[in-house]
C-alpha cells in the first residue's frame, strides 16, 4: 500500500523551522544519491490510493466470507 514515489523527510533546520524534502526511492535504485538521515529526523512514506482501496476491499470480503463460513 506504500507509494514509494512520496516518501517525505521532516528536517528541523538550525533556525528551528521545519524542512520538508519529498524523494522517490526509484530514483535511488537508478542511482540517485540517498539523503543521510539524523537524529531527530522523521520519515513519512506516502499510501496509494488505489492499493489502499484495492486492500481494502479485499479484507472486506475476507470478512465477510470468514463470517459466513462460521454461520
Amino acid at each position: 500500500m506504500a507509494d514509494w514515489s512520496d516518501v517525505r523527510l521532516y528536517r528541523k533546520s538550525p533556525s528551528g523551522k521545519v524542512e520538508v524534502t519529498v524523494y522517490d526511492l526509484e530514483a535511488f535504485e537508478k542511482g540517485a544519491p540517498a539523503p543521510e538521515l539524523q537524529r531527530n529526523d522523521v520519515l513519512v512514506v506516502g499510501k496509494s490510493a488505489g492499493k489502499a482501496f484495492l486492500y481494502g476491499f479485499l479484507d472486506f470480503f475476507k470478512g465477510a466470507l470468514g463470517v459466513a463460513k462460521g454461520i
